[in-house]
């Protein structure tokens, strides 16, 4: 009676063994599913790069979140409209992904987790002349990620 009081509770804690690892990598696979897709957007007025104090509170979030999470990196893609050369969007670009660059480093994030990329207007898919559509355009697109 004993021997299968003991067999039955053997099985039972296998069962719960099991049951807390497939929560346990269920969890794990939320946490990854839920950081790669974490990204979001600051756009910006025509010709300017800095931030207004909504977006700079964001970004200041952003930077206690990431210090909360040592292990993530972030990559800033900054963005232009079509107006304009691409030597003045490819600087204008970068240097709306810089102002959020700056914040994050004043904020706490050690630079070597932040990668800064100036996409100019190489990516717009806004119609010619359409300004709403180029309003879009005018932007930093913010990814979180795991290395």
């Amino acid at each position: 009676m004993l021997a299968s009081q003991l067999t039955e509770s053997r099985s039972e804690l296998e069962n719960l063994a099991y049951q807390l690892d497939t929560a346990h990598l269920s969890a794990n696979d939320a946490n990854q599913l839920a950081i790669d897709s974490l990204q979001f957007q600051l756009f910006f007025i025509t010709g300017d790069d800095q931030l207004a104090d909504s977006q700079l509170r964001q970004v200041t979030t952003l930077a206690e979140f990431l210090q909360r999470y040592p292990q993530l990196q972030v990559c800033l893609e900054g963005h232009a409209d079509p107006r304009g050369s691409d030597g003045y969007n490819n600087v204008l670009s970068d240097q709306r992904a810089l102002s959020v660059q700056r914040v994050l480093i004043a904020s706490g994030v050690d630079s070597a987790r932040i990668q800064r990329k100036a996409l100019g207007a190489t990516l717009s898919q806004a119609p010619q002349g359409d300004i709403d559509a180029y309003a879009m355009e005018r932007r930093v697109d913010i990814h979180i990620a795991q290395p």
